[in-house]
This record gives structure tokens, sequence and C-alpha cells, in this order.
């Protein structure tokens, strides 16, 4: 009895687990994208930079460990030229980033 009331409490307690929440680049740009860093919206501290290179005109997929789906801000790098900054992408209704609009 003692050791289910102990794991009750556990799991009560216990933070939430990351999951593998997916998010879609599509590549309409000139250029290979190189890179991809994503933060959770308004964070300064990233959750990860991928190197995911996405040639022009086809798309890649990132799974992304978070504690849940939720917006983020993406930098994205093309080719040499500086990280473009997108402002929030809400991965819970829509987990597709355009990149090149």
């Amino acid at each position: 009895m003692r050791t289910v009331l102990v794991l009750m409490a556990l799991s009560i307690t216990a933070p939430a687990l990351a999951q593998s929440v997916n998010l879609v680049v599509q590549n309409t740009s000139q250029d290979t994208i190189e890179n991809i860093t994503v933060f959770p919206a308004g964070a300064n501290v990233s959750v990860g930079t991928y190197t995911v290179p996405i040639a022009p005109g086809q798309a890649g997929r990132i799974d992304l460990s978070l504690a849940q789906c939720q917006p983020i801000e993406v930098a994205v790098r093309i080719k040499d030229n500086p990280a473009e900054f997108r402002p929030t992408v809400d991965l819970c209704s829509d987990p597709m980033l355009t990149v090149g609009e």
C-alpha cells in the first residue's frame, strides 16, 4: 500500500516529459536552408539548433523535443546569409513554416 501511495505522489509531482513535436519547413527561396534555431516564444534561450539542409522547393521535418505543442520563434539561416528571424509560429494550430515568401 505504501508503494502505491509513493508512486501516486511521484506521478502527481513529476514534471511533464518532453514529447516529440514536429515543425515542417517549406523552402520556397532560391537557396538552401542550412540550419534552424528554435526558441520558445518570448525566451532568450533556444531549445536547439537543427542542421537540416533543405533544398529550394523542398520541405523538411524537424522533430522538436518540447513539453507540449506551443508557440515558438525561429531563426532560419539560408546559405551564407545572416539568420532570418521568424516570430511566433504556433505549433498547435499549424506546424508549417514557409521560408522564402
